[in-house]
C-alpha cells in the first residue's frame, strides 16, 4: 500500500563530511558576520538586515545575485540546540522549512541538510526555476572553502574587526597599503610618524615599518602571507625584540578591499594578535583605538578630505547590538534623532536596502524640516548607510532653496555608519559626504553632536 503521507516528493537533502570541527561550523552557521559570506549559490553576496539565532528569532536579509537582481528573504527559528540542530521556516515565498544538523565526527562535522517544502507544486517551481539542488551544493562547497579560510588562521589571544567605507576608489586606497611611499604617510596612531618603510607586496615578500614617537622607537617586521592586488592582503607583524632578538608581540591581520561604488571602497580590517608577553597587556588594551586612529588617518589621505567632511567617531557604553537597534527601530529613533528642544517623527521607515523612510523634525519657531532617503546597505549589527535628502511631506524632493535652508546645502548626501564593539563598547564611526564647514555654519554638524549626546543618555536609560 502507497504511504500517503511520504514527503519525499518535495524534499531536498544533502549529507557532507566537513573537515572542520563542530565548534566551527557552528560558528559561521550562526553569527551574521560569517555566514553573510558564503551564503548562497556561486556569485551571490548576502546583506543580512536582522539575524536572531533563538527560538521565534527572526532572519531577514537579501541575496544579490550576479546579474543584480536581489532576493529578499525572510525566516523564523523554531528549533535551535547548540551546537546540534536548527530548524528555521521561510516565511517569505517559497515556502519551506529547513532542518540542518551538526554531527561530530573526530575533528570534523558531519552536515546534514534537509528543506521540506509547503507543497510538491513549489518544490518543482523551485529546482526548475532557481536550480536549488545545484544551489545547495554550491552553497555548502563555499561553506567548505570558508572553513578552511578561518582554520588557516592563527588562534589569536586578541582581535579586532573594522570595517569603513572610504571616499576613494578601490585601486587608491590598495596603494596606500602597499607603496611604501604612502604608506608612511598614515601608519600608527596619531601622534606617531615612520622612519624606514619597506614592503614587497607578494606571498613571502617582506615587510619593514620603523614606528617613531616622543621617546619611542620600535621597529615592526612582517611577510606577506597572500596578495590578491585591489582585493586582500594578508600578512603577519612582528615587534618589540626583547635582549635576545626575540620578539615579543606578534601579529596575524588580514585586509580586504570592495568597490563600493561612486568611487568608493569598503574597507574591511581583521587584526589579531597571537603572541604577547605580559608587559605588552597595555598595548593589547589599546588594539582597537589604535587601528581606529590609524585608518582615520588612512581615510584623510586617500580622500584628500582632510577634516573638510563631516567625520564624527564616538564611543557608546553599550553592546553594538542595542547601539544598532537604537538606530534603525522607529521607537528609539523618536527619542534620540533630533537635537534638544526639537522632536522627530517617522511617517515611513523600512530599513532594509532599497528601503526608504521620510521624517519630519518639528523645530521650534521654525518649519517643519522634512527629510527622505534610502538605504544603501544595511548589515546588522555592523554597517548602516543611507542618502539624505531635503522633501515635502509626501517625499517629494525639494531644494535646499525651497525648503528653507541654505541653497549652499547639497541636493543628496550619503551618511556611512560603521558599528564596531569591543568588549561591550560600542565605537560609532559616521561620515556624511556634506562640506564641514557649511554644516557648521548650517548647524548640522553640531546637531549631530547634540543627536549623539541624547543617544548616549537613551541607551543609558
Amino acid at each position: 500500500m502507497a504511504n500517503n503521507n511520504s514527503t519525499a516528493d518535495r524534499e531536498l537533502r544533502i549529507s557532507r563530511l566537513l573537515n572542520a570541527p563542530r565548534e566551527l561550523v557552528w560558528k559561521v552557521w550562526t553569527d551574521p558576520k560569517h555566514i553573510k559570506n558564503w551564503w548562497g549559490p556561486n556569485g551571490f553576496t548576502n546583506t543580512i538586515s536582522t539575524m536572531e539565532v533563538k527560538k521565534g528569532g527572526q532572519w531577514q536579509f537579501a541575496m544579490h545575485g550576479p546579474d543584480g537582481t536581489d532576493y529578499n528573504n525572510h525566516s523564523e527559528f523554531i528549533e535551535i540546540v547548540k551546537p546540534e540542530r536548527i530548524v528555521f521556516k521561510h516565511i517569505s515565498h517559497p515556502h519551506f522549512v529547513t532542518t540542518v544538523t551538526f554531527e561530530e565526527q573526530g575533528n570534523k562535522t558531519l552536515l546534514n541538510w534537509h528543506m521540506l517544502f509547503e507543497s510538491r507544486e513549489e518544490f518543482i517551481a523551485v529546482v526548475k526555476a532557481h536550480k536549488a539542488d545545484k544551489g545547495l551544493e554550491q552553497n555548502i562547497d563555499k561553506l567548505q572553502v570558508y572553513l578552511t579560510q578561518q582554520e588557516a588562521r592563527p588562534k589569536a589571544i586578541k582581535e579586532v574587526t573594522l570595517t569603513r567605507i572610504l571616499n576613494a576608489p578601490r585601486n587608491v586606497v590598495y596603494n596606500a597599503w602597499v607603496n611604501p611611499v604612502e604608506l608612511a604617510k598614515w601608519w600608527g596612531p596619531r601622534g606617531f610618524s615612520t622612519g624606514v618603510t619597506e614592503t614587497e607586496p607578494k606571498a613571502g615578500g617582506n615587510l619593514r615599518i620603523e614606528m617613531l614617537g616622543q621617546g619611542y622607537r620600535n621597529m615592526v617586521t612582517g611577510q606577506f602571507v597572500e596578495v590578491t592586488p585591489n582585493e586582500k592582503i594578508i600578512y603577519t607583524t612582528s615587534a618589540f625584540a626583547d635582549a635576545q632578538g626575540i620578539d615579543t608581540l606578534k601579529g596575524y591581520n588580514e585586509i580586504k578591499f570592495e568597490d563600493y561604488g561612486k568611487g568608493r571602497t569598503k574597507l574591511t580590517i581583521y587584526a589579531s594578535i597571537v603572541k604577547a608577553t605580559p608587559e605588552l597587556q597595555a598595548a593589547m588594551d589599546g588594539m582597537y583605538e589604535g587601528w581606529s586612529q590609524s585608518i582615520d588617518k588612512l581615510s584623510e589621505l586617500v580622500s584628500n578630505a582632510k577634516g573638510e567632511e563631516i567625520f564624527i567617531r564616538r564611543t557608546i557604553k553599550a553592546p553594538r547590538a542595542l547601539v544598532f537597534k537604537a538606530f534603525t527601530q522607529k521607537e528609539h529613533l523618536e527619542k534620540w534623532f533630533a537635537p534638544d528642544g526639537c522632536s522627530i517623527r517617522f511617517t515611513k521607515l523600512n530599513v532594509e536596502k532599497g528601503g526608504t523612510y521620510i521624517s519630519c523634525m518639528n523645530i521650534p519657531g521654525h518649519n517643519s524640516c522634512w527629510c527622505t532617503g534610502t538605504y544603501l546597505e544595511v548589515t546588522a549589527p555592523e554597517v548602516l548607510i543611507y542618502t539624505s535628502a531635503l522633501c515635502d511631506e509626501n517625499g517629494k524632493l525639494l531644494t535646499a532653496t525651497d525648503a528653507g535652508k541654505d541653497e549652499a546645502w547639497p541636493q543628496e548626501t550619503t551618511v556611512s555608519i560603521i558599528f564596531t564593539e569591543d568588549e561591550g563598547v560600542t565605537q560609532i564611526m559616521l561620515h556624511q559626504n556634506a562640506p564641514l564647514a557649511l554644516a557648521q555654519q548650517t548647524g548640522a554638524y553640531p546637531s549631530w553632536l547634540k543627536m549623539l549626546d541624547k543617544l548616549e543618555t537613551v541607551i543609558a536609560e
